[in-house]
């Protein structure tokens, strides 16, 4: 699939625009950062799979990239 081919950087830059989202101490913490062409095409594939609780916990494992380390 051609959105596979730039995964690793997508997702790399992803993280680090995110950085900047995080809230100070006591606010939130970012569990998870998804590129959004993965994003979408998650989302066409199967609508509303972000809301399932199941498909996320499946997808993080399946791509432990995603997952924020603090």
């Amino acid at each position: 699939m051609h959105e596979k081919k730039n995964y690793e950087a997508r997702q790399e830059q992803a993280r680090k625009s995110a950085k900047s989202l995080e809230g100070g101490k006591g606010d939130f913490r970012l569990a998870r950062v998804t590129d959004l062409t993965t994003y979408m095409r998650h989302q066409q594939e199967r609508p509303g799979c972000w809301g399932d609780k199941g498909f996320v916990k499946d997808f993080e494992k399946s791509n432990p990239e995603v997952k924020v380390k603090h």
